[in-house]
């Protein structure tokens, strides 16, 4: 049985392929060979830390779930647009109006669409919301008198103003 578990953990996903595709598997052993049959094994998959593994019939999927920083900089900057756009409709603006943004300045939102390194996501937040300029500042400032205090990460509220 060690010896068999031994080959087990290191057989390739091709030899384990083939394994669930016979009905009889020879399995060459330093003893001497083995015969297994479909009901004298189960095959399954186990999710890896950091990946998210699925299988059904012969196909297995394994999704690498760690979030990069540049995930994370991209899915920020698609909240916000989520967010900028559900302002703009409970506004009434129409869908052609150029607006002007005015964002609370977060720290995870400097870190997603400020700098030079991220200009293509500030782009990609004002394309999306036809915004002619993102203005960062402070909670207390009377440029946000007015602004909408959205949901945010972890129970937190962002405060934002959209204007035309």
């Amino acid at each position: 049985m060690k010896e068999i578990s031994s080959a087990f953990a290191n057989f390739t996903q091709k030899e384990i392929s083939a394994i669930e595709r016979s009905e009889e598997y020879k399995l060459s052993l330093p003893l001497g060979e083995v015969v297994l049959q479909k009901g004298d094994y189960e095959i399954s998959s186990e999710d890896m830390p950091g990946w998210l593994v699925a299988t059904e019939g012969t196909l297995t999927l394994a999704l690498d779930i760690k979030i990069t920083d540049e995930l994370k900089r991209e899915g920020i900057a698609r909240e916000l647009v989520n967010r900028i756009q559900n302002l703009r409709k409970d506004s009434g603006f129409e869908v052609t109006d150029r607006i002007s943004i005015t964002l609370e300045n977060r720290k995870e939102v400097v870190d997603a669409i400020v700098g030079e390194e991220n200009k293509a996501l500030c782009d990609y937040v004002c394309a999306q919301t036809l915004a002619n300029s993102i203005q960062l500042v402070e909670a207390n400032s009377p440029k946000l008198q007015g602004a909408a205090e959205l949901e945010w990460e972890e129970g937190s509220v962002i405060k934002i103003k959209v204007e035309r």
